[in-house]
């Protein structure tokens, strides 16, 4: 595949099925993102997978977390929709309109359920890089 069709194929995913992944699959996928560029070939990130019950243990603090309300903690803080470029949120205007035709009028409840199930994955991936989160990915 080209460049430009997986960029332009590419999708974010916000509901998974139930399939277990293959231990053999997800370290070929870790394997390849390792493989991008890193100042001076540094590679200092290293991956950590939480399946089964490390990660139904993580799902059940994600879920517990959010039904109190706790205040989230990220390393890099989000920047406010207003300082976004005008195309950035009118983009974000037409995308948020265009969900409760798909999820129904409920849809913030909906996603945010999904979230705090960690979209019901079966596998984690936290990629640490300089013993900070740097990404999670969902399989």
């Amino acid at each position: 595949m080209e460049v430009k069709q997986a960029i332009q194929k590419r999708y974010s995913v916000r509901h998974f099925t139930d399939q277990k992944i293959d231990s053999k699959q997800l370290k070929e996928m870790i394997g390849i993102a390792q493989k991008a560029p890193s100042w001076v070939n540094s590679q200092p990130q290293k991956v950590y997978v939480a399946q089964g019950e490390t990660l139904e243990a993580i799902r059940k603090q994600q879920q517990e977390l959010t039904i109190t309300g706790a205040k989230t903690n990220s390393d890099i803080p989000p920047m406010s929709r207003k300082l976004w470029s005008e195309q950035a949120q009118k983009n974000m205007a037409e995308w948020s309109h265009g969900i409760p035709a798909v999820l129904g009028d409920n849809w913030q409840e909906t996603l945010g359920k999904e979230a705090s199930q960690l979209y019901k994955c079966s596998s984690c991936s936290l990629f640490d890089l300089t013993k900070r989160i740097y990404a999670m990915v969902f399989v």
